[in-house]
C-alpha cells in the first residue's frame, strides 16, 4: 500500500496523513485534530486525549512516523496548528 503513494499527485500534508495512517493505528479524526504540541518526536511519542472516553493516550512512533512528521513540521512549522490540514496551499 505504501507503494502506490509515490505517484500521489495531491498535497503533501494529506499524502503524509495517508502515510502515517497506517502506522499510527489511531482514529481519523484524532489524526487530523492532531496538533504539535502533543509531538515528541525526539522521544518518539505522540500523546493526546482519545476522542471518545477523553482518555490520555501515548502511541509509540516508528523511525519512519517521526521521519515523515519532521518532513512535515519543516512545512508547516512548529506553532498551535494542525499536523494535517486537509486544503492545504502546498
Amino acid at each position: 500500500m505504501l507503494r502506490s503513494f509515490e505517484g500521489f499527485s495531491r498535497t503533501f500534508p494529506v499524502l503524509c496523513a495517508l502515510k502515517l495512517a497506517p502506522m499510527l493505528f489511531v482514529r481519523p479524526g484524532e489524526l487530523l485534530k492532531a496538533e504539535w504540541e502533543h509531538f515528541d518526536l525526539d522521544k518518539a511519542a505522540w500523546r493526546y486525549a482519545v476522542m471518545k472516553t477523553d482518555t490520555a493516550h501515548l502511541v509509540p512512533l516508528a523511525t519512519q512516523a517521526v521521519a515523515i512528521l519532521r518532513e512535515l513540521q519543516a512545512l508547516t512549522g512548529s506553532g498551535p496548528i494542525q499536523v494535517i490540514v486537509l486544503h492545504s496551499r502546498v
